[in-house]
């Protein structure tokens, strides 16, 4: 399950997963970031902001039998991903898109149907298990990812801003319309 499929991110692992055969249960906040999700090949988009979405993603977590989800927002959300999980399952933490603290974590989930809550933050797993293991992951992640740039899984969309102008672009676009189909390139060729 991941709580941020909208984003480049996000859009890149819908199109990896869909590579690699991997069931993917992503939850979106609107319905056309559910189209343009599904355009990418998304087989499972649930919008958050409909009635019964809840339910939604326990039937398919149930069905795929999915034990693990990626959090990108945090706040409330991550105490309900964590609720949706089975017995066992996993909330890893990776972002904090929604400003606000990890919250509405239920007791009972952790201590007697032993879900787990944990961060994830990309350096940490890729420096993990000592010399052999780090270079084995690096080689490994860094051919996935240059394998899949020209217009295959891991290609990403830019919006071009000088230097000069990235700040205030970053606020426009985080106050605004946000991040969806967005990420800021600074272009050092393009200073004046």
């Amino acid at each position: 399950v991941h709580t941020a499929p909208a984003s480049q991110l996000g859009q890149m692992l819908v199109k990896l997963c869909k590579l690699e055969g991997v069931t993917l249960i992503n939850v979106v906040r609107r319905e056309e970031q559910a189209e343009q999700l599904k355009k990418l090949g998304a087989e499972h988009v649930v919008v958050s902001g409909n009635e019964g979405w809840q339910e939604k993603v326990k039937a398919l977590v149930k069905e795929h039998g999915i034990m693990h989800a990626f959090d990108a927002i945090a706040g409330s959300s991550t105490g309900e991903m964590l609720g949706l999980m089975p017995k066992s399952g996993y909330v890893y933490v990776y972002g904090g898109l929604s400003e606000q603290p990890v919250g509405n974590v239920a007791p009972m989930d952790l201590i007697y149907l032993k879900k787990q809550l944990r961060g994830w933050f990309l350096p940490s797993w890729l420096l993990a298990g000592g010399g052999i293991s780090v270079l084995r992951r690096v080689r490994n992640a860094s051919a996935l990812v240059m394998g899949g740039l020209k217009d295959g899984w891991s290609c990403s969309q830019f919006v071009d801003v000088k230097p000069a102008e990235a700040y205030a672009k970053f606020l426009e676009l985080r106050n605004g319309a946000g991040f969806t189909n967005k990420k800021l390139r600074l272009r050092f060729d393009q200073m004046e």
